[in-house]
């Protein structure tokens, strides 16, 4: 009996593992895949800060887009996705490419790498920031942005200012006290 027990934990055991693997693959292709929407994008003319060139490709998608706001919503996201999604793709796509980096970076998530474009790395600065990106924890890896952008970070604000909220039983919603 023993030996059978022994045998289905291992298999399970087998079969979590196989998961936990899959999953980690799923992560590196959600970069990767974003990075190419983020190359597609910025060769259809999607650029942040202006309405692209009069002539930008994406407008020939279709008589009635004029802008980029209406070409994102055409493809069902928003503005501000489409210039997030350029902006990680100019800023650390190619980066990445040309450094040929991995060493556990391509498991960042899309959405780490949103939160540093506000930083406008250097490339000496790069590297550093997508290790962080790849290993410190939440609260870790919004610290550090907030120090590096000159603002207190959580371990070093004593809370003077806080305020008190709830949260409804019935629908959810939090509401300011």
């Amino acid at each position: 009996m023993g030996d059978i027990m022994t045998e289905l934990v291992r298999s399970e055991s087998d079969l979590v593992f196989q998961a936990v693997e899959a999953l980690r693959q799923l992560k590196r292709n959600m970069l990767i895949d974003s990075f190419a929407f983020g190359r597609i994008l910025h060769g259809l003319g999607i650029k942040r800060g202006s309405d692209g060139e009069k002539k930008a490709p994406y407008k020939l998608y279709a008589s009635h887009i004029k802008n980029q706001g209406e070409f994102a919503k055409e493809i069902g996201m928003s503005l501000s996705s489409l210039h997030n999604i350029v902006g990680i793709y100019l800023a650390f796509g190619l980066f990445m490419e040309q450094k040929a980096l991995d060493n556990g970076i391509l498991e960042i998530l899309p959405t780490r790498l949103v939160r540093l474009l506000p930083l406008q790395l250097n490339d000496d600065e790069k590297q550093e920031w997508l290790i962080k990106a790849a290993v410190y924890g939440a609260d870790a890896f919004q610290n550090a942005i907030n120090e590096r952008q000159g603002r207190i970070t959580t371990d070093e604000c004593e809370h003077p200012e806080c305020e008190a909220w709830s949260k409804c039983k019935t629908c959810g919603v939090m509401l300011k006290l």
